[in-house]
């Protein structure tokens, strides 16, 4: 499949299987210390208020529902939750997240500079993340074609997460 003629077109791509409730995921969580990744899966949605929802499935439930400024996470069967505030460092992960389940790429491109490259699996739109000096070292989205696949980042202390949309368990 070609590559996008640009950056945006390539933001405009949809992940497959774009649920009426929203986008399934799978996460994988590599890092040196781990033998094996660690997996989850469930959905991301939008709330009415506009808050992500990410409805965690496996491998225990678990709803994260990530505002503004604040993660509130609690059990799928309880009422009590945590709420502690968005780390600095994972910002443009969840800012760029929420656009793409929302369906407004545009808000990754008014807030970062981005480029678009080759991928192994078609292509990647790199967010250039500045002079950032928290875990975060690297975030891109990849797709193939017309279809958005993935988000993937690269940690400081040499873990990495693959975000695989419009796929679960």
């Amino acid at each position: 499949m070609p590559m996008p003629a640009n950056a945006t077109a390539a933001l405009d791509a949809r992940p497959p299987g774009v649920l009426r409730f929203g986008i399934a995921y799978r996460e994988q969580i590599f890092h040196p210390a781990l033998i094996q990744p660690v997996t989850a899966a469930g959905t991301f949605r939008i709330a009415d208020d506009g808050t992500l929802i990410r409805a965690q499935e496996y491998p225990e439930p678990e709803i994260a529902e990530i505002g503004r400024d604040t993660i509130r996470l609690r059990d799928d069967l309880e009422e009590e939750a945590n709420l502690v505030p968005i780390p600095e460092d994972i910002e443009p992960m969840l800012a760029t997240v929420r656009a793409l389940v929302v369906g407004e790429p545009g808000r990754i491109l008014e807030t970062y500079s981005v480029a678009l490259l080759p991928h192994e699996e078609g292509w990647q739109v790199v967010v250039d993340l500045g002079n950032a000096t928290g875990a975060l070292t690297h975030l891109a989205v990849i797709g193939c074609g017309e279809t958005l696949s993935a988000v993937e980042l690269d940690l400081s202390d040499g873990g990495r997460r693959r975000i695989d949309l419009g796929r679960g368990s």
